[in-house]
């Protein structure tokens, strides 16, 4: 397993699949409860991602995930850089009884998200994407990774 990607030990449930999901006046975004229908999991940090998404991690993987990043060299301006990128934004979220969680106007800015997302499970989190974004990365992937690469990143 990559040193990078912390394992999934701390939530019994994976996060699959993609859901087009809508945000309120107030700026809540209602989930699927599909993404829910076999995990407890109801406490999330969220923050920046990478690529220009938002990461929405259960606590448990957060706080391995923050152990690593933790790790770095401090006296690494790279490393500076992302511990910045990755906690300066970060915040609690926990999802109420209508499966929203509460996205503030500045994570919402910096992922390009107005009145929709596309909520993509990662297996250990999940990633919020303006959809356009998503579009665009998908095309990357199947061009540059799957359609080359990606037997053999799978060992196929």
């Amino acid at each position: 397993m990559s040193q990078a990607i912390p394992p999934n030990q701390f939530i019994p449930h994976s996060f699959w699949g993609e859901y087009r999901c809508t945000f309120d006046t107030d700026g809540y975004l209602l989930l699927s409860e599909e993404l829910f229908e076999t995990s407890e999991t109801t406490s999330f940090i969220l923050t920046k991602g990478l690529d220009g998404c938002l990461l929405l991690a259960p606590q448990g993987y957060f706080s391995t995930l923050r152990e690593k990043v933790q790790a770095l060299p401090f006296t690494d301006k790279l490393s500076r850089a992302f511990r910045r990128h990755l906690f300066a934004s970060a915040m609690p979220a926990s999802l109420d009884q209508q499966h929203r969680i509460f996205v503030p106007g500045r994570l919402r800015e910096y992922a390009n998200l107005a009145d929709a997302a596309v909520v993509v499970g990662n297996d250990a989190y999940l990633e919020i994407w303006n959809a356009s974004d998503w579009d665009d990365i998908q095309r990357q992937v199947v061009d540059q990774i799957v359609k080359e690469d990606g037997w053999r990143l799978a060992g196929i």
